[in-house]
């Protein structure tokens, strides 16, 4: 739409906005870019959902009732969330039919997988290095382990010899045997197999959640020593797949199970073992411990995502472990420096994370959306929310992944994105790479109770952007709404009047793809993230061939892949040229490892 003077709430205006608070963005294309993993984007979602409009990227089969899964017989333990009841739980959680799949070894992993796999997500897989599962699924459990209602896990079979369906009579469990089972069925990571496998979950708590098989808490030596025996089974398995490591609740288990120690050992044994046993740190985040409390919980939700990264957001009060964060907790710098110093080059993963508020209200969708910018804008390499998020929370995730209700995204690469006021509004940005910056996204979240925020968006590159397209979310509506388009912008910069507790993903295109916002550029494939740094991803939804080549026409490798495949991990640091083959036609990539 053209430029008028004193638009309306949720209109652009360029002069004016009188009486509101004034917030600006500025957007610089040329800084701060590094590629975002798609895998940002992941649920924890049991059930087989099929396709499904959230659009995530990555399903995680995890949480306290995976730790003493046992995937021969598939019961488990609720642990202390439930009477430490032992029966068929995940069964029913991905709801698949008891009376075919209740005895088929792995079924509610099968089933999972599979679900993902029809609708291109990757799939997280949750090994169980306690060291005992569930021996069956009669309800209660009053004994400690050792007893007849738990069944020996390990990490190896003595032997190697693995079959399918494994052994139900020998009294062990044997999670090598699982790993290779699903290898086997789906083929490696780099093939698109399991490209995730944890290394069981919130080990620092398993003497409280799970005190029937544990009682005392674990050392980070100790659980340096799993990992590195599970680290080495997965590693000869299935080289390609990324392992992850401690998978911890949050901060209060890297204070109690201390997280120096444990990335020290790690380092240790990765060094003699001559490759990384573990490939991304894992921890969750729930913002509870660490907020500033006041009398507005609302207003105190909005702020909580500054505990990951900014150093202006202060603990006040006697909320959260003030001894160990000082002031600012800034989590992920906090992290990421213990990491350079004793990991370095390992990545992070939050595989459990939402608002821990009613996800009927507009905050927690405001909330996601601005957690998912963080993500992006932290170099977070996988995220799954836990569980699947609703309402408002599935708004504000859709803002990312599926904003206009066909599947169009976020932009794969981060750029930098500032605001003058983060406390009442915090901005975040994006290019695609496809696109050659001719599209960019800005995302801005409005967390101004009351009023009306009047924004000025100011975008520096070398780029003309001459149009917005608009959509947004606000107190009025769970529904993501198509604003007008904000049309005649020059000099790369317009105002925009963003609702009281809104959140507005903006479009920005060129000239050059003006008109062409429905083609999306090649959408019968898609190859992601450019640049990049372990491996890309091509998705064709059907048989392809794709060949690689370096700049002076030599080729390097050529496959005929089925819907999607992973390539470039055996590539060295260098730009190359993709040729993909499908329905009689070629198209021509550029990719760049880093």
């Amino acid at each position: 739409m053209k430029k008028i003077l004193g638009l309306v709430i949720g209109l652009g205006c360029t002069i004016g906005c009188l009486g509101q608070a004034q917030v600006g963005f500025n957007i610089n294309v040329n800084q701060g870019r590094k590629p975002i993993n798609p895998d940002i984007y992941g649920t924890n979602t049991y059930k087989a959902v099929g396709k499904d409009t959230l659009n995530p990227t990555v399903s995680r089969f995890g949480g306290n009732r995976s730790s003493a899964y046992n995937w021969e017989n598939n019961f488990s333990n609720a642990g202390s969330d439930y009477i430490f009841s032992s029966d068929d739980w995940w069964l029913d959680a991905v709801g698949i039919n008891k009376n075919t799949w209740k005895t088929v070894s792995g079924s509610p992993v099968q089933a999972l997988v599979d679900s993902a796999g029809k609708t291109k997500r990757s799939s997280m897989i949750t090994l169980q290095a306690m060291g005992y599962v569930s021996a069956d699924g009669n309800g209660a459990v009053a004994c400690n382990a050792p007893c007849n209602r738990w069944i020996p896990a390990y990490a190896n079979k003595p032997g190697g010899n693995y079959q399918y369906p494994p052994d139900k009579t020998d009294n062990a469990v044997y999670l090598d045997e699982e790993v290779s089972w699903l290898v086997n069925k789906y083929g490696k990571a780099s093939s698109g197999g399991i490209k995730y496998y944890q290394i069981d979950n919130e080990p620092e708590l398993w003497n409280s959640t799970h005190s029937k098989i544990r009682t005392k808490l674990v050392t980070p030596v100790e659980l340096a020593q799993i990992n590195e025996t599970f680290g080495k089974m997965i590693r000869i398995i299935d080289p390609s797949a990324s392992i992850m490591g401690f998978v911890a609740f949050g901060w209060y288990g890297l204070v109690t199970v201390d997280l120096k120690t444990y990335l020290k050992e790690m380092k240790i044994r990765s060094t003699a073992y001559g490759s990384p046993l573990i490939d991304i740190f894992d921890w969750h985040f729930y913002p509870n411990d660490l907020l500033n409390y006041t009398a507005n919980k609302e207003w105190d939700l909005l702020q909580a995502p500054r505990i990951l990264w900014d150093s202006k957001y202060f603990i006040q009060g006697g909320a959260g472990p003030m001894g160990y964060y000082g002031n600012a907790p800034q989590l992920m710098k906090r992290y990421k420096g213990i990491i350079n110093t004793e990991f370095p080059g390992l990545k992070m993963g939050i595989t459990e994370w939402n608002s821990s508020y009613d996800e009927t209200k507009v905050v927690s969708g405001l909330y996601v959306a601005d957690i998912l910018g963080v993500y992006g804008q932290e170099d977070i390499e996988v995220a799954t929310y836990f569980t699947r998020p609703t309402a408002y929370a599935a708004t504000g995730f859709k803002l990312f992944r599926n904003y206009d209700g066909k599947n169009s995204t976020y932009g794969d690469t981060y750029v930098q994105a500032i605001s003058s006021d983060v406390p009442n509004a915090t901005v975040y940005a994006s290019t695609e790479s496809k696109t050659n910056d001719d599209r960019i996204h800005i995302i801005a979240v409005s967390k101004n109770m009351t009023s009306t925020t009047n924004g000025t968006f100011t975008v520096s590159g070398t780029k003309s952007y001459i149009k917005a397209e608009v959509y947004y979310f606000d107190p009025t509506s769970q529904k993501i709404k198509k604003g007008q388009d904000i049309t005649g912008i020059t000099g790369n910069a317009f105002q925009y009047n963003l609702p009281n507790h809104s959140a507005v993903h903006f479009v920005l295109t060129t000239s050059t793809v003006t008109g062409l916002e429905d083609e999306r550029y090649d959408d019968k494939i898609n190859l992601f993230p450019q640049p990049f740094e372990k491996d890309f991803r091509i998705e064709a939804g059907k048989e392809f061939i794709a060949t690689i080549y370096s700049l002076d026409g030599v080729k390097i490798s050529n496959g005929i892949y089925q819907n999607e495949a992973f390539l470039g991990n055996d590539l060295s640091k260098g730009t190359y040229l993709v040729k993909i083959e499908i329905d009689n036609q070629v198209y021509n990539k550029k990719v760049i490892k880093y």
